[in-house]
């Protein structure tokens, strides 16, 4: 029997360990009983880049080598995992460095409403993605079935997915790289670095969301040159 060519391939999926059990008490009915309940890991995370810690991040603490690198494309700070010279994970931190580069971050340019506070700084202008990617409505809605068929959030409702894809032929998909967390942002970032780690080029891909499309994780997809979005929330005016 041949390989479904839309099936989830272990190597692509997220790591274990972004769920807990925990005791809880349920109250149904007005009457409470003690039962243990499955939900997400918050872990603080901070992020030390070329010797300064810039960022303390809240994530699930799995896929962390695919998220930095997918978090400095998408802001722009390097363009590709092979500008980075180190990168060490240790017990609550990241250690990155890498050559910085003179043209700063989109994100530093755009005024965004993100759920974790604003960033403010002038308007950028924007020059359209080239590409001549296409696809078709049956594979935009194989890659959201892909992308939202998730065991953590059927066991916790609480973490977002988030898919590089790319097309296959007779309106196939095909999953490069699928990652969880707690924040959209978080699993954005995740997926694309582990779709760059892969030596993927995600120029010839589609990213699939299960977070709204707003300003900043469009300016991640565009930071990354990724020239399709699809999101199963909403978009916004910017």
């Amino acid at each position: 029997m041949g390989k479904d060519p839309d099936a989830h391939d272990p190597h692509n999926s997220p790591k274990t360990g972004n769920v807990s059990a925990v005791e809880c008490l349920r109250i149904e009915g007005g009457d409470p009983r003690s039962m243990m309940d499955t939900v997400p890991v918050e872990a603080p995370i901070a992020v030390i880049i070329n010797g300064r810690q810039e960022l303390d991040v809240a994530i699930s603490p799995c896929d962390l080598e695919d998220f930095i690198v997918g978090h400095l494309v998408c802001e722009g700070r390097v363009t590709d995992p092979g500008e980075i010279s180190k990168l060490d994970v240790g017990d609550g931190w990241i250690e990155v460095e890498f050559g910085e580069r003179v043209n700063e971050s989109l994100s530093r340019e755009v005024i965004f409403s993100a759920c974790f506070g604003s960033k403010k700084g002038r308007k950028a202008t924007l020059e359209k993605i080239s590409s001549d990617l296409r696809l078709t409505p049956g594979q935009i809605a194989r890659g959201i079935a892909l992308t939202t068929d998730s065991q953590t959030h059927r066991e916790t409702g609480g973490v977002h997915s988030c898919a590089v894809m790319k097309p296959g032929e007779g309106g196939t998909v095909g999953l490069v790289t699928l990652r969880e967390d707690i924040g959209r942002h978080n699993a954005l970032d995740k997926a694309v670095g582990g779709a760059l780690t892969a030596g993927e080029d995600i120029t010839r891909c589609f990213l699939v969301t299960t977070g709204r499309a707003s300003s900043e994780m469009v300016a991640k997809c565009y930071g990354a040159r990724i020239p399709v979005i699809c999101s199963r929330g909403a978009t916004t005016t910017l």
